[in-house]
């Protein structure tokens, strides 16, 4: 089954990821052979989890993979229609009154280090409860958790910085689809740099997120990420990005799973701190918003960056 065309030729229609710079060694796994229990790829995907939490999912060759591929280009095309309504209309859906993750997220409304240094994306979430705007000509695909649609601007070329710090998502795992670069990732390990994603045709990006580290123990990884300028000439172009992410119910508790022959149990007289998956991403949500961040804070409200950096490559 071929699902390529809307989407290579969307991407050829954004300038090429320039070649001579660093890019991020993340393997590609098959859906396809996923889904028929390939055992040289589900070892290479379990390994993936572990080493680099990180890596490119190939969609090609099945309906669910052409599904998700269908669900972006529609998504994409939501994003472009949703950043161009007034700012009043977007306003209309900025629920942080209301300390809700859903709705518009505008520009300079998250900080990303503990100097309080501005985003300069902006970012609105549809959970399955909340409606699109209603001048928006179209309809969002029906999804059961949340997802983001992110906007990045063009910088200018004296002030190209980072538009997203560095970070792990707080959710168990994320899709992500983007065409354009910007998305950096730091490998594990002492002396690493940062390194680019190159976005790939009918594939997404798959990270996993703090509470799998937190059930697995840290046997698996949720690698530190961040949002820069495109490359080279995609510099001069808007960046949009879907997230979707699956996330635990809000009263499951973040802590290591038992009975597991991996996952280490704890020690004798270990106490694990356990808090439920609401407080966990409800406090790395709002702990960096505008109007709540606090400097004192921001230690105790970040996530599992310090498991990320262990040597495992």
């Amino acid at each position: 089954m071929d699902v390529s065309d809307s989407t290579s030729e969307s991407f050829a229609s954004t300038p090429p990821f320039p070649d001579d710079v660093p890019t991020a060694p993340l393997v590609r796994i098959s859906l396809e052979k996923l889904l028929n229990n390939d055992h040289d790829e589900t070892t290479q995907f379990f390994t993936a989890y572990k080493d680099m939490g990180f890596f490119h999912l190939d969609l090609r060759g099945t309906l669910q993979g052409q599904c998700i591929v269908n669900d972006a280009d529609k998504l994409f095309d939501v994003g472009k229609q949703l950043y161009d309504l007034f700012l009043e209309e977007k306003q209309r859906y900025d629920f942080s009154a209301h300390k809700s993750y859903s709705g518009y997220k505008g520009y300079g409304t998250s900080v990303f280090d503990k100097n309080g240094t501005l985003e300069s994306q902006r970012i609105t979430t549809y959970p399955k409860t909340t409606s699109a705007p209603s001048s928006l000509p179209c309809h969002l695909p029906t999804s059961s958790q949340p997802i983001d649609i992110c906007q990045t601007p063009p910088q200018p070329i004296d002030d190209r910085r980072t538009a997203s710090g560095a970070r792990t998502d707080f959710g168990s795992i994320t899709i992500l689809s983007n065409r354009l670069g910007g998305l950096q990732v730091l490998p594990p390990g002492d002396g690493a740099e940062w390194c680019y994603v190159r976005p790939l045709p009918d594939h997404a990006i798959i990270n996993l997120g703090d509470a799998a580290v937190e059930f697995t123990s840290g046997l698996l990884r949720s690698n530190i990420h961040r949002v820069v300028s495109p490359p080279g000439a995609q510099a001069s172009c808007t960046r949009y990005s879907l997230v979707y992410s699956a996330r635990p119910e809000d009263k499951v508790r973040l802590e290591r799973l038992e009975g597991s022959d991996v996952i280490a149990a704890l020690a004798e007289g270990e106490v694990e701190e356990v808090v439920s998956a609401k407080e966990w991403i409800s406090g790395r949500a709002f702990g960096k918003r505008v109007g709540h961040f606090k400097e004192e804070d921001w230690e105790r409200w970040q996530g599992t960056e310090s498991v990320s950096r262990r040597n495992r490559m």
